[in-house]
């Protein structure tokens, strides 16, 4: 590999494996450098990178290279410049956040759509309807992801930052597999589903802090099912009533797989790298790139923002996905409106 110097100074820097000037500026032209990552992203190897960079006619013979020098030249470059890109990230997370926002919040819900014939059926109870939770599952996602990212002209994300990432994720896929029903029936089932498993697991959490919690309340939201249940045809109460809760991975790879389909493990290994780090998992911190003085001194080390903010980017467009599909729901027409 034959690489073009401005002058003899750089060219010894450079053989020396300094390869960026005083201010960070990598030596070698961005364009080119571009270029040559799309290209080792498709075939890693030497051959193939080289033959990218010659394409660019951005070099010129000055100095050789060998191919283990130059891709160690191309990974270290590389990872500047993703950091670059993922600081940058940060920087428009704010700006992205209130666009997906304004979204969720311009949703109209017509009464002749997918989504409306599944809010009619919840309306004669006056209950929660299935579009205000929605809704709410992709506002509250939107507020952690927020508070993870601190709308600062430098973003100082922490350790606490990914607990706030897991709650994001998980309510994004908590909105989408309310709108994934198959038909009507499949999504009123779900609604009831997950309107009988919080209120059981908000008695249960009254009655570990008081044994004497009245069950009363429970008493009415199984009335209440029944009620919303009974006109829908082949909704069994139930049976919904003594369902067990969907685990929270399946929620989330389900979603993970329906929104990303080019990349359908994206949001479960984001959702998995992030209860890790929650959880104070080492093996995982470690291999997400977290420093072991990190992990083992939190409060004394800062993470690296570069890579944070590849995956915050990343879940606030999987927010985006989720409120288009949540739109789509509540603007497109039923072919045959079903009965109330």
């Amino acid at each position: 590999m034959r690489v073009q110097f401005s002058h003899e100074h750089t060219r010894q820097l450079f053989a020396k494996g300094q390869h960026s000037d005083a201010n960070g500026h990598p030596f070698i032209g961005q364009a080119a450098y571009a270029m040559i990552v799309a290209y080792a992203d498709r075939a890693d190897d030497a051959v193939a990178a080289r033959s990218a960079a010659r394409n660019t006619g951005l070099y010129a013979c000055d100095m050789d290279i060998d191919d283990a020098e130059f891709l160690r030249i191309l990974k270290h470059e590389r990872e500047k410049t993703l950091g670059i890109l993922g600081r940058q990230a940060l920087r428009d997370a704010p700006a992205d956040v209130d666009a997906v926002r304004e979204l969720v919040e311009r949703v109209e819900v017509s009464p002749d759509t997918v989504l409306g014939a599944l809010d009619r059926c919840f309306a004669a109870t006056g209950s929660f309807s299935p579009s205000t939770m929605i809704r709410t599952q992709l506002r509250l996602a939107l507020q952690y992801l927020d508070d993870a990212n601190t709308r600062s002209l430098i973003p100082s994300p922490t350790l606490s930052s990914f607990v706030l990432l897991r709650v994001a994720i998980e309510c994004t896929a908590t909105a989408h597999w309310l709108l994934s029903g198959k038909n009507r029936k499949h999504g009123v089932e779900r609604m009831l589903k997950r309107m009988w498993w919080d209120t059981y697991s908000a008695y249960e959490m009254a009655r570990s802090a008081d044994e004497t919690t009245d069950r009363s309340q429970i008493a009415d939201v199984e009335q209440l099912i029944r009620a919303i249940a009974a006109p829908v045809k082949g909704i069994d109460a139930d049976s919904i009533l003594a369902s067990d809760r969907v685990s929270l991975s399946t929620i989330v790879k389900d979603a993970s797989t329906s929104l990303r389909p080019d990349y359908p493990t994206a949001m479960l290994a984001s959702w998995r790298l992030c209860a890790g780090i929650s959880h104070g998992n080492v093996p995982i911190s470690a291999g997400a790139g977290i420093a072991p003085e990190t992990i083992q001194m939190p409060s004394h080390h800062l993470l690296n923002t570069g890579a944070y903010g590849h995956v915050l980017a990343m879940l606030i467009d999987d927010v985006r996905r989720t409120a288009e599909l949540f739109e789509r729901q509540a603007t497109q027409k039923l072919a045959h409106r079903p009965p109330a």
